[in-house]
Parts: C-alpha cells; sequence; structure tokens
C-alpha cells in the first residue's frame, strides 16, 4: 500500500513525540500536509511538524480528514502504566465538565473504556442523549411577532398602515399577530452544534441519534456562523432550563470547533482546547463546586471568587482624564466572611524547575501578581502550576521591602481526576495555610 494511501490513527499525549516511522508514513504523507495547513490558518503550532515526526503541544483534542486522525490526551502520571489511555481520557472528559459546568458523565459512566471511541464519541454520545430526551419532551418555542401581507385576514388588521401606503390593494391585509415558533437562539445553537458533529462521529448510534435530531430540528435556521457573543446571548428560565446540560456540550463544541479547507482534498475539521485556559477553568469550578468540602466547617464563609466575578472591575492605573486603565483580573480570589481578600491566586500550566534558584517562574508573572498584591491590598498571592511528574513544589517568595509574599505551590492533575476525593483533599492541604 502506498504511503500516501495509509490511514492515520493515533493517540498523542501532550508534548509527546512520535516518529514518521512509527506512523508508518512519510513528511510528504496528505494528514502532514493538512496538519501543516490547519497549523498556518489558526497562525499557531498545534502540532510541531518536525523533519524527523510530530510533536504534539499543551494542545489537547481530536484532529480529522478522511486521510487520519490523531487524539491528543493529557498527559498523566507516570505511575499510571495500565489503561493509561483511558484514564487519560477519563481526565479530560473530566477537566471539560468542570470548565464547562457539566455532569460529571466520567465519574458516573462505568462503561467509558477506549474501545467504545475517543472522548470526542464519549461526549458526542451524552450530548446526543441529552438533547434527545429533552427534544421529545418538546422544543423550546417563543412567541414571536410577525406583520406580513396575506390574502385573508389572520390577527390584527393593520387597516391604517394598509390605507396609508396601498390604498390601491383591495384582496390582501396587512395583519399583524403571533405565532409560537421553534426558532430561537438556543435550538440555533444546538442545531449547529448537531449539523458540525454529524460528519464526524463515527460510532453508529451517535450518527443515528444525530440524524434523528437534525430532523426534529429540522424548522429551525441554521447559522452560517456562531461565535462567543451569540453564545453568551442564549438565556435560560425555568422554561427552558432543561437544556443546559445540552447547551453547554454545544457550547464546548463550538467554542474548540475549527475547519481547515484544502483546494482538492476533504477539509480537516478540529476539535482543540487549550491546557492553558482549560486548566484555569477546571480549577477555578472544582474549587468553587467542593468549596465546602474544601474549607470546612469553620471556613465555610469564606468565599472563593473566580475572575472577580460579581464585583466591579478594578484597575491598576487612572489616565490623566480621570479614565481607569489596566485591568486587573486575578484567576481567584478568596475573601473572609468580612469580605477581606485573604489571598489572591492566579493557575500558570508551565513546568517548574526546582533545581533553579527562581524555579524558573516568569518574571513577568511575579510583576504581574504584585501589581494584584498591591492594589487590593493583600498581603499572601499564591501561583499555582501542575505538578510534573509527581513532582511537588512548595516554596515561597519574599519580597524585598515588602510584606508580600508569593507561594509557587503544585497541584496533580495527572491522577484520575474523576476520584475527586484525592484532589480535594489535595486542595483540602494547599489552603490550609490561608484558612488559619
Amino acid at each position: 500500500m502506498s504511503d500516501t494511501k495509509k490511514f492515520i490513527d493515533h493517540t498523542l499525549y501532550e508534548y509527546q513525540f512520535i516518529a514518521y516511522g512509527q506512523l508508518g508514513i512519510s513528511l510528504t504523507h496528505p494528514f502532514i500536509d493538512a496538519l501543516d495547513a490547519f497549523n498556518q490558518q489558526e497562525k499557531i503550532d498545534y502540532i510541531q511538524i518536525k523533519r524527523d515526526g510530530i510533536q504534539a503541544t499543551q494542545y489537547v483534542g481530536i484532529i480529522q480528514t478522511d486521510m487520519g486522525t490523531v487524539n491528543i490526551l493529557p498527559k498523566i502520571d507516570s505511575t499510571i502504566s495500565i489503561n493509561s489511555e483511558q484514564t487519560a481520557t477519563r481526565n479530560l472528559i473530566t477537566m471539560l465538565c468542570y470548565a464547562y459546568d457539566m455532569p460529571l458523565i466520567a465519574q458516573h459512566n462505568a462503561n467509558l473504556n477506549t474501545h467504545q471511541g475517543s472522548w470526542f464519541e464519549v461526549l458526542t454520545a451524552f450530548f446526543a442523549q441529552t438533547l434527545y430526551e429533552q427534544l421529545r419532551q418538546g422544543i423550546e418555542q417563543v412567541y414571536v411577532t410577525i406583520e406580513e401581507r396575506q390574502p385573508t385576514l389572520k390577527g390584527r388588521w393593520l387597516i391604517g398602515q394598509q390605507l396609508s401606503k396601498y390604498p390601491h390593494l383591495r384582496h390582501t391585509f396587512d395583519t399583524r399577530y403571533d405565532d409560537f415558533l421553534p426558532d430561537t437562539p438556543l435550538n440555533q445553537v444546538l442545531r449547529y452544534a448537531v449539523e458540525a458533529l454529524l460528519p464526524m462521529a463515527r460510532l453508529p448510534e451517535n450518527q443515528r441519534l444525530l440524524a434523528e435530531i437534525q430532523t426534529l430540528l429540522h424548522h429551525v435556521s441554521l447559522p452560517h456562523h456562531i461565535t462567543t457573543q451569540d453564545l453568551d446571548h442564549v438565556f435560560f428560565t425555568r422554561l427552558n432550563e432543561r437544556f443546559y446540560p445540552a447547551f453547554q456540550l454545544a457550547r464546548l463544541f463550538i467554542e474548540s470547533m475549527t475547519q481547515v479547507m484544502q483546494s482538492g482534498q476533504s477539509p480537516l475539521k478540529a476539535f482543540i482546547f487549550d491546557m492553558n485556559v482549560l486548566f484555569e477553568r477546571f480549577v477555578a469550578q472544582f474549587l468553587k463546586r467542593h468549596w465546602h468540602r474544601i474549607a470546612g466547617k469553620s471556613h465555610r464563609q469564606f468565599d472563593i471568587q473566580a475572575q472577580m466575578q460579581g464585583t466591579r472591575a478594578i484597575h491598576l492605573a487612572q489616565r490623566q482624564d480621570g479614565l481607569s486603565v489596566f485591568k486587573l483580573k486575578p484567576d481567584l480570589l478568596l475573601r473572609d466572611n468580612l469580605h477581606q481578600a485573604v489571598v489572591i491566586m492566579d493557575t500558570k500550566y508551565k513546568r517548574l524547575d526546582d533545581k533553579k534558584t527562581d524555579l524558573a517562574v516568569s518574571e513577568s508573572d511575579i510583576y504581574q501578581m504584585l501589581a494584584y498584591a498591591g492594589r487590593l491590598n493583600c498581603k499572601r498571592v499564591l501561583l499555582l502550576y501542575p505538578s510534573n511528574s509527581g513532582q511537588v513544589v512548595d516554596n515561597q517568595f519574599s519580597i524585598h521591602d515588602s510584606d508580600v509574599k508569593i507561594d509557587i505551590r503544585t497541584i496533580n492533575i495527572h491522577q484520575p481526576l474523576h476520584n475527586t476525593e484525592n484532589l480535594i483533599q489535595d486542595f483540602r492541604y494547599l489552603f490550609a495555610n490561608y484558612l488559619r
């Protein structure tokens, strides 16, 4: 079989390198060309293409064309040797469930095994099942006011408008009426996600369910494109809140989706997540969801606040004309029961090196945290990193001529994350000094 005809189906872990020889192809394989086009279109090296092989970066997800698929998973602890791919798949799904405020399907789905498909197929199945169950109970519809000219009288006759504009028309009526229609922003988002997933789903059950949903939503208009702002404009009430889990999954797929069109070839489609962003979202949502257990009874009144939500924006400086500039937005802020800042926390998805005097902490990160500390009048700052192969870092920088102390700590996210007890205990230990 020709090298250019071979189908690629491989799993990588973040930052892992694999030679072309191990894939059984050469640098000229069409799938490598597609990856290169993907990088060039996005202006980011999602997968580094080298002379002798390809290497994953900090991006995880799935990249798929007719010539091949690469599934990129978060790295896991090197001590986990049995079912490592299954554990990494569970970890990615767990992180996504927290980051997008969804039920922990990786914790409750006993059949989450790699032979059933990738994390993408698992989440597609959950999306399709969840949405199909809700649509069977009834599609969301809203009353829409329609004004149109028609041969029969329906609703209110706008006789004044008709006589002033079209007095010669005697056999039609200008009318205004309310109609109960399914073409809502929520349904448009759901249909957009279904149409994007259907060509990529490979499990027959996923294909069948998505096709049935497509039929149920055929009266809903299909947007050409959906932005993050469009997603933010979908609102939930008690009447449509049952669709929230399906919407969050649709949001996950839409925000991570990209497509590369190549002349004469099938398009490359990808669902990609930046581990920098995913780590930040995961930590924030994990702490918020389990804070009452991490803090304990005596400190449950302490509030963990993500991205300064619910508060007025804080800026570092003010221009001469009084306009505030340089907005401050730490990842997390722990406040006591008097609403005073106890510790400012930022997550950094970078590798530390305990053999270096500065632990390989970026100078810009330190300056950023000093700005937070000064403006928020808080002397304790925490920079949280993922541990590297079980490496534990627990260090502190004392700033000269200042009372500010910057703690450098790590948390192990390379363990099985669906077992929340271990991570709760890790965070309980991490926050113990701040809750005394």
